[in-house]
């Protein structure tokens, strides 16, 4: 029984870790897209600025490396969700043929 509720926790704790690492990220692009307001609003008054162009540059890389963490993240709970909806289908199989065969027997 305690590799049971060990796996449950551990699956837990693992689509815990995902759902933690998506929201710190979108955490993130939040500020970045309120930087890059801050960047766009600098850039109207000197579009020609090549610091103003490179740090822009600079958070639209920052907010694709975010975006890309939690495409991974969302990928990888993917994984992990059908990883375990497939274990626990094949129980249920499992519990269903014993189930079958016990009531056959009881007939």
């Amino acid at each position: 029984m305690s590799s049971k509720n060990e796996q449950k926790i551990k699956f837990q704790a693992e689509v815990k870790g995902f759902n933690s690492n998506i929201a710190e990220s979108t955490k993130n692009i939040t500020s970045l897209n309120n930087q890059l307001k801050l960047n766009k609003e600098q850039l109207k008054g000197a579009s020609n600025n090549t610091n103003l162009l490179s740090e822009k540059l600079e958070l639209l890389q920052k907010k694709y490396d975010e975006e890309s963490k939690i495409i991974t993240n969302n990928q990888s709970k993917l994984k992990a969700l059908t990883e375990e909806y497939e274990r626990q289908s094949k129980k249920t199989e499992e519990l269903r043929q014993k189930y079958n065969e016990t009531a056959e027997s009881m007939r």
